[in-house]
């Protein structure tokens, strides 16, 4: 399970790169266990992004130029489909399609060949959304948007807690150490749930915003701003189990 949320503001008339402001903050739900290498820049790529060295993806990307993509895991069960492509190829092959639009990629990917997936593509057009869930390609409009691992904005508590939070802080103004704090509000313990039953249900979210037990939680947390001079800056912070802070990398991009 996963979760993003972020404020998008447009002005066309600034950055050439994107077209206006956005604060994003995601964290990245993962079991402990699969092998991940922390946010660097991929080489020959030009990709800024964490990578699953299991199967090659990544979740949360930005390229050199200044489009990024992030990706979050549809909450389903999959009836044992061996032959699905891995989901986090999605956002590491749109980061390297140079010169393709964001909706001329979303037009050819083959939905079929992913377990449910929510997708976010970023460029100098704004911000693109797709789900192999519902087939549509939708532009976003200006404000404050949520996708966890159902649809975008769905109408869970969840994402309207966290929807209707974040607003708030950024009312305040909030400096990095507030966004990340404020990405492990809500924090618990899988094994406080009923996992079994809770896989059954179709409409429901894991309640946590920040996730811990011994084998599966939240694993980083990545803050992506961009301000409308064209500057972006991408911070990561790592958690070890239990959601003690290890690692922490911060970015700058120019476009």
């Amino acid at each position: 399970m996963c979760l993003i949320v972020f404020s998008y503001q447009e002005n066309k008339e600034n950055s050439k790169a994107f077209p206006g402001s956005l604060i994003l903050a995601a964290n990245r739900d993962e079991y402990y266990e699969r092998p991940t290498k922390s946010m660097h820049w991929w080489e020959p790529e030009k990709i800024l992004a964490g990578k699953d060295l299991q199967a090659g993806g990544t979740w949360l990307a930005v390229s050199d130029d200044g489009r990024f993509a992030a990706i979050t895991n549809y909450k389903e069960l999959i009836n044992g489909k061996a032959d699905l492509k891995t989901r986090g190829e999605l956002v590491s092959n749109y980061i390297t399609s140079k010169g393709l639009s964001s909706i001329d990629y979303l037009e050819n990917i083959k939905g079929i060949n992913y377990a449910g997936f929510n997708l976010l593509l970023g460029d100098k057009e704004g911000i693109h959304y797709f789900s192999n869930r519902t087939e549509e390609i939708d532009k976003l409009e200006p404000g404050i948007h949520a996708v966890g691992n159902l649809l975008l904005n769905s109408q869970t508590k969840k994402s309207i807690k966290v929807k209707n939070q974040f607003k708030e802080l950024l009312q305040t103004n909030p400096d990095e150490v507030a966004l990340m704090e404020f990405m492990k509000r809500d924090s618990g313990d899988l094994s406080d749930l009923d996992m079994a039953g809770f896989k059954e249900t179709e409409h429901e979210e894991i309640p946590y915003r920040f996730i811990k037990s011994d084998v599966y939680g939240t694993r980083c947390t990545t803050l992506l701003t961009i301000n409308p001079n064209g500057k972006y800056r991408i911070t990561e912070q790592n958690y070890s189990k239990r959601g003690d802070k290890t690692r922490k990398i911060s970015h700058e991009i120019i476009t």
